[in-house]
């Protein structure tokens, strides 16, 4: 079940909410009482893994770059130079 995330409208209390898809938007704030609640939009959970497998992926990047590296890697030889 997703994460929905709600802002009253009259007193600014942000609150979050695991419902089913097919579950109706809440619409009465916890904290004053008053029929103001919004549902806000947000990153959604595969946005959020795509923006970390991006970062996985730039950080592989600069692994396969040897300038980054005081260390060489060994010669054919094995040996290092």
């Amino acid at each position: 079940m997703p994460f929905y995330e709600y802002q009253c409208k009259s007193c600014g209390h942000d609150l979050e909410a695991m419902q089913k898809i097919s579950d109706r938007p809440l619409k009465k704030c916890p904290q004053c009482g008053k029929t103001q609640l919004q549902r806000l939009m947000s990153a959604g959970p595969l946005e959020k893994i795509y923006s970390h497998l991006l970062s996985l992926a730039n950080f592989r990047r600069l692994l396969n770059r040897r300038s980054y590296f005081a260390i060489k890697p060994p010669n054919k030889q094995g040996q290092l130079n």
